[in-house]
């Protein structure tokens, strides 16, 4: 669909064009990735109040070429598995249920330390951790990520294991259970 080479690095972001979601520094971790790995393209999917905003400024770092704008999809299950990193710039998030979404992806994760987001991503074995708002740390660690094949790998497989073991149905049913049993007995005492 977007004609890109083979030898494409593709960084996503998925999440709607609102403040909290962080597209400026997205985009400015992009500008320096970029410097380092030419053949990095970024893509945005999501729609929001802000997108033209976040367009205008893609245009003012000159990155038009690089930052690619794909709206609103129905087709995320089929397009996350072709990206190599999933950078995650929100700097308010209870959870990030798209952060699950890469793991049964197989896509490693660069995240924001904040909100609920370190309770989903293990900084160092299931991903890595950036300051919010912090586009430097966020490009240094997707550098690291995306020329280390080994810690990306490493990532990749303690991520999924991690959701497998604490964020499937059945997991979070029986979870769900054990603190309203715990509830009812102690209410019983």
């Amino acid at each position: 669909e977007l004609k890109l080479e083979d030898n494409n690095i593709l960084i996503a972001n998925i999440s709607a064009f609102v403040t909290f979601k962080d597209h400026y520094t997205f985009v400015d971790a992009a500008y320096i990735i970029e410097k380092e790995l030419p053949n990095a393209i970024f893509l945005l999917i999501g729609k929001g109040e802000l997108e033209t905003e976040i367009k205008k400024y893609v245009s003012s770092k000159n990155l038009d070429k690089k930052i690619i704008f794909l709206g609103f999809r129905k087709d995320i299950p089929e397009l996350f598995p072709e990206f190599d990193l999933f950078l995650f710039t929100s700097k308010l998030e209870p959870t990030g249920g798209v952060l699950l979404e890469a793991y049964a992806s197989k896509v490693p994760i660069v995240a924001t330390r904040a909100g609920g987001i370190p309770e989903v991503v293990v900084d160092n074995k299931t991903g890595l951790l950036c300051e919010k708002e912090n586009p430097n740390d966020f490009a240094q660690k997707a550098i690291k990520i995306l020329k280390d094949e080994n810690l990306k790998n490493t990532l990749i497989e303690n991520g999924y294991n991690h959701l497998l073991k604490n964020f499937t149905k059945e997991v979070i049913a029986k979870k769900m259970l054990n603190e309203i049993e715990k509830v009812y007995l102690d209410n019983k005492k």
